[in-house]
């Protein structure tokens, strides 16, 4: 491999690059760059019309709104076998290079296991079908490769050792060939296995509700938060809802809404009565309302009263109505905090 400056507009920016921008790392490139210039080449490979970029995006869109014409490039000239071939042997360079970095969210890993999968079902083309045989083959592999490591620990001669490490070696193929996408990004990027059970739900999550996973990273959503929320996303009304959102801040406001009916799973909905013009009373223990006025709350016996005039106040509000020794009057200020709370508490209306 060599390093040449190479044109920018001669560069091809595969879409899964495009897919994961990032500003926030892009401005911190743009500054970093026009104060020491850059660091590290990008890496690329060679095509019959320019270059394929591998590793390096968030450098090469720093320096072209920098206006630059020109960007150091590590030309990658390794010969493939077939296009599958390339795709992966470029694919572990990308991820190698974010590895380093340090980069990886949940949300990323998604991504790179969906790759996994696709290239699992390419390599293993009955899995799709049966993957419940792949798994026990894979099993079977790793379960036989142990014995035969204990064989070759065990073996007395050096012609008995070499036999088995052939062995091993056919073994080996055969793990290499039916390994669970999982099993592979756990190992690939030294991610935990709670991280990559996230990431497959956050999958399981895109195929559902396609793009989904790209609108939470764009609000800042984090997986923590919505990994919290999986028994919502149970419900096909969930779904249904998610994939009615049309802008960032509907979005911000039913996960805020859902994240509100987890805290507030404590009040009964027997314990709920709603008597009319917008008051509720959850037992014996709390009013909502839109006034203290009004001649069904002028008699509550309340040691707290909360003006609620924003969702985060809402929020806050909620987990204080599971509190023992309080009796708490809501005043709402508007409709929409008033419908939040009503529909986190479960309430139908």
């Amino acid at each position: 491999m060599i390093v040449k400056e190479i044109l920018i507009e001669k560069v091809f920016i595969p879409q899964s690059f495009i897919d994961e921008e990032r500003e926030s790392n892009i401005e911190n490139l743009m500054d970093s760059i026009e104060k020491e210039g850059l660091l590290e080449p990008i890496l690329v490979a060679q095509k019959e019309n320019g270059y394929k970029l591998i590793a390096g995006y968030h450098r090469l869109v720093a320096c072209r709104r920098l206006l630059r014409k020109t960007i150091f490039a590590t030309i990658d000239d390794t010969e493939f076998k077939d296009d599958l071939d390339e795709y992966v042997s470029h694919r572990m360079k990308t991820i190698h290079e974010n590895r380093v970095r340090n980069q990886f969210t949940a949300y990323q890993i998604m991504k790179f296991l969906k790759e996994e999968k696709e290239l699992y079902y390419l390599k293993n083309p009955g899995a799709r079908e049966n993957e419940e045989k792949a798994l026990k083959d894979y099993d079977k592999a790793v379960k036989r490769e142990m014995e035969i490591n204990q064989i070759i620990q065990d073996a007395k001669s050096e012609s008995d050792k070499k036999y088995w490490k052939k062995e091993k070696d056919k073994v080996k193929t055969i793990i290499d060939k039916t390994m669970p996408p999982i099993k592979i990004i756990e190992k690939t990027l030294n991610v935990s296995a709670n991280k990559a059970k996230t990431a497959e739900f956050l999958l399981e999550l895109e195929n559902k509700i396609p793009g989904i996973n790209k609108k939470f990273e764009d609000c800042n959503i984090s997986e923590t938060k919505i990994m919290s929320l999986k028994k919502f996303f149970e419900n096909n009304d969930t779904i249904e809802k998610f994939k009615n959102v049309k802008t960032r801040k509907q979005l911000i406001s039913l996960v805020n809404t859902l994240e509100a009916m987890m805290k507030g799973s404590k009040i009964k909905a027997s314990e709920i009565v709603n008597e009319g013009d917008g008051v509720y009373r959850i037992g014996t223990k709390h009013y909502i309302s839109y006034s203290d006025k009004d001649y069904k709350v002028r008699k509550f016996d309340f040691n707290t009263k909360v003006n609620v005039n924003s969702i985060d106040v809402a929020k806050a509000t909620i987990e204080m109505l599971g509190i023992e020794h309080l009796r708490v009057l809501v005043l709402c200020e508007t409709d929409e905090i008033h419908n939040f709370i009503i529909k986190a508490l479960g309430i139908k209306h």
